[in-house]
């Protein structure tokens, strides 16, 4: 049994394509993982199970739905009928284009397919994640601890806040302390430059919908988004893991959750 109040969701890990979105369907590989945080579960997999920590991780591609973006990110371009003008939201809930900047969706989606797939493919994830949050609110536990597991590209495009820019090992996602206490937030950056990892604090990314959803230090719920960089473990060119690489890093992520886990109160009996 899980003895801590700790939950983790990985929403853009998936890597399934579905009959209702053909024009995915005959990309090639480079393109289609383009934008997918590829392996991210992988990378953290053992360390979760070693302490049976919940996690909710969607089995479905980003350019599908994408799980940490709100249903109303959409706009003309990806959704008829959207009021949002066009380029509002090219990476919203369903991914005009990728940020290489390769056109994925050629004509808006009708309103009944983006309803459609909202139901099948995106409600769910949020279901699962509300379930194990009810769960520990059953154990009457006063305080509960999110992280949110992502990956980045070590290069900003011109899709991103940081253009051109080189990234650190970790960036920390905490919508600039709205979602998680100063406290909590430098007890991670802490457990990941423990085991030597560069880390920065909301820059290029500051958070997404997940952890504003479910972030309010305010009434004990904490939540982080945590992107680890992509050239530690993968080739970025071919979208291919590199064992060698990919099993070291394997082993400090190990590390660092493990401190992270220990740094928190016993779960309520």
């Amino acid at each position: 049994m899980n003895k801590k109040p700790l939950l983790v969701s990985i929403p853009h890990s998936g890597e399934k394509i579905v009959d209702e979105c053909a024009w995915l369907k005959d990309l090639d590989e480079v393109t289609l993982m383009y934008d997918v945080d590829r392996f991210v579960d992988q990378m953290y997999e053992s360390v979760l199970s070693k302490y049976n920590i919940p996690k909710v991780v969607t089995e479905y591609h980003r350019y599908v739905v994408d799980c940490n973006r709100w249903p109303t990110d959409v706009d003309c371009d990806s959704v008829e009928g959207s009021e949002k003008p066009s380029g509002s939201h090219p990476t919203g809930l369903h991914w005009r284009k990728t940020t290489a900047g390769y056109i994925l969706l050629k004509k808006p989606l009708s309103q009944n397919l983006h309803k459609d797939i909202i139901k099948k493919y995106y409600t769910d994830f949020f279901k699962a994640i509300d379930s194990i949050y009810e769960s520990f609110h059953q154990r009457r536990e006063n305080n509960i601890y999110h992280l949110d597991l992502h990956s980045m590209p070590s290069h900003g495009t011109t899709a991103h806040r940081d253009p051109g820019e080189d990234r650190v090992d970790i960036v920390i996602g905490n919508e600039k302390g709205r979602t998680a206490t100063a406290e909590w937030t430098e007890q991670v950056s802490a457990a990941y430059r423990h085991q030597g990892f560069h880390v920065r604090l909301n820059h290029p990314y500051t958070g997404g919908t997940i952890v504003e959803k479910y972030g309010c230090p305010q009434e004990g719920r904490q939540a982080l988004m945590i992107e680890l960089n992509r050239k530690l473990y993968m080739d970025e060119k071919t979208k291919k893991i590199i064992p060698d690489k990919a099993k070291a890093v394997k082993e400090r992520l190990n590390k660092a959750i493990s401190e992270v886990y220990h740094h928190l109160p016993l779960a309520v009996e």
